[in-house]
């Protein structure tokens, strides 16, 4: 398995998301797919998400980089391992580029979205009711939102899996749990933000903590406490090529 990597930032939480925003959709391309080079990078302009912002992509033309043509006013964007997602600031969500298992085909009854996250084949959306909406690839239930699934914040998806957060600060995970990723630790809870690997996740508690689980082939869930990990404010999870911190 091809290394998983985690971000995390005491200092300056926007240039980190800045970066991780640009180099997002390379990060899901698999190090050992040489005949197709880097799938795409995207970036967003001028910066800080406004009105006039836009995406620009390029690379492998053949999957993700063709973003639909007038596509601005822009809240944010996520990417999977072939397609992208941006959700505009009206609520709407925009899909494109590889569609063939679905993941693109955003549902008609989708608005008012205020938050999406993109896996490997599947796409979510979480709407302003705190309720989540899932589609795309469906071989391990990563579309199969948990029935009764409410007061969501905040969600993540991974390689096959998915990840909620809920406003009581516990988490809810769903699909393909073969390395324990869906396996949330008895007991999670007071988690302001969550994050999910290829095969492992993160989440950051309130105490300026993290909780990881899931694969550990490469060591992604050892935190490192000779860091002194605290105050930890942003949590990010790169897959499967590694990153470095900014």
């Amino acid at each position: 398995m091809a290394a998983a990597t985690n971000i995390w930032s005491k200092h300056n939480p926007r240039a980190l998301l800045r970066t991780v925003a640009t180099y997002s959709l390379r990060h899901f391309f698999p190090q050992h797919c040489l005949l197709i080079l880097f799938l795409a990078v995207v970036v967003l302009m001028p910066g800080p998400l406004s009105a006039d912002t836009r995406i620009i992509a390029w690379g492998d033309g053949s999957i993700g980089t063709n973003v639909p043509v007038g596509l601005f006013d822009l809240k944010t964007i996520a990417t999977g391992l072939g397609h992208g997602l941006a959700l505009r600031s009206n609520g709407v969500v925009v899909a494109w580029g590889d569609g063939s298992l679905g993941q693109t085909n955003v549902p008609a009854n989708l608005t008012n979205g205020v938050a999406i996250a993109a896996g490997r084949y599947h796409s979510l959306a979480l709407r302003g009711n705190g309720t989540v909406i899932a589609w795309g690839f469906n071989n391990y239930g990563q579309t199969n939102v948990p029935a009764g699934l409410a007061s969501v914040a905040a969600i993540a998806a991974g390689g096959d899996h998915c990840l909620a957060l809920r406003s009581n600060g516990t988490v809810v995970a769903w699909g393909l749990g073969s390395s324990g990723e869906t396996n949330v630790p008895a007991g999670l809870s007071g988690v302001t933000a969550i994050s999910a690997g290829e095969v492992h996740c993160l989440a950051l508690k309130s105490n300026g903590t993290l909780a990881a689980w899931g694969n550990n082939d490469s060591g992604q869930t050892n935190l490192p406490s000779s860091l002194g990990l605290t105050n930890i404010t942003v949590i990010i999870t790169t897959w499967p090529c590694a990153a470095t911190e900014q």
